[in-house]
C-alpha cells in the first residue's frame, strides 16, 4: 500500500479546536444573559421606587400642615426616603406675591442600596395649599 492513507473523522486537535470556539462563544452568551437579567432586576427597583414616591406625594397631598423643612423616613428595611420642602420662587429668585393660595416646592428622594452602591431616583413637584391645608395642584 504504497500512496497517502485516506483519513476519516475529526482528529484530536480539531475537536479541541472545536470545544475552544464553543466554550468561548458559550462565555459570552451567559454574559449576554447575566447582563439582561441584572438590567431586569434594576428596572424593577426604579419601578418600585418610582410607585413608592408617588405614594408618598400622595400622602403629603393629604397632609394639612405643609410647612418647609426637610424630613426623612424609611418605607421598609431597604427604601428610604428624603424629603425638602421650600417655598416656591419665581424665576428670578423672588417670592410670589401673597395669595390665599401658596405654591410648595417638594423635592422627594428615594433611596436604596448600600453606601458604596447607593441608588436613587427625585421627583421634584409643586404642591398647592391654601389656609395651611394642602389642595390638588
Amino acid at each position: 500500500m504504497t500512496g497517502t492513507r485516506r483519513q476519516r473523522g475529526f482528529t484530536l486537535l480539531e475537536i479541541l479546536v472545536a470545544f475552544i470556539v464553543l466554550a468561548i462563544l458559550g462565555g459570552a452568551l451567559l454574559q449576554l444573559f447575566q447582563g439582561g437579567l441584572q438590567n431586569v432586576g434594576l428596572s424593577s427597583e426604579y419601578t418600585q421606587a418610582a410607585l413608592l414616591a408617588r405614594s408618598k406625594l400622595a400622602e403629603l397631598e393629604a397632609r394639612a400642615d405643609l410647612s418647609p423643612g426637610e424630613e426623612e423616613g424609611a418605607f421598609d428595611d431597604r427604601f428610604r426616603w428624603r424629603l425638602a420642602i421650600s417655598p416656591y420662587l419665581e424665576a428670578d429668585g423672588s417670592v410670589p406675591p401673597e395669595s390665599a393660595v401658596q405654591a410648595m416646592q417638594l423635592e422627594l428622594d428615594v433611596l436604596w442600596g448600600e453606601a458604596a452602591d447607593e441608588r436613587s431616583y427625585r421627583v421634584a413637584s409643586l404642591l398647592l395649599t391654601a389656609s395651611g391645608t394642602a389642595a390638588q395642584p
